[in-house]
């Protein structure tokens, strides 16, 4: 890699969101599928930034997204408080 080093950040989710991932035409109407997306806020050299970062949660239905993300993002936060 020519000698580059990737860069490492902590960040910290602060919101979330449910976003339309794909459309799919069929013979019996549409399929939409869903996906969960994390904001994402890290420093770097000095700067903050917020980015949206896949949450690796999908499904064909809005409010099941939601309900995995609630759970997932439940979890972590359990997970990291001391």
């Amino acid at each position: 890699m020519n000698g580059a080093e990737w860069v490492t950040a902590q960040g910290t989710i602060q919101d979330t969101r449910i976003v339309p991932y794909n459309a799919l035409e069929t013979k019996w109407g549409s399929q939409l599928t869903w996906i969960a997306e994390y904001r994402v806020v890290y420093s770097s050299g000095g700067r903050e930034y917020a980015v949206w970062a896949d949450s690796g949660i999908r499904g064909e239905k809005q409010a099941r997204c939601a309900a995995a993300v609630a759970a997932t993002s439940a979890y972590v936060s359990r997970a990291v408080q001391p």
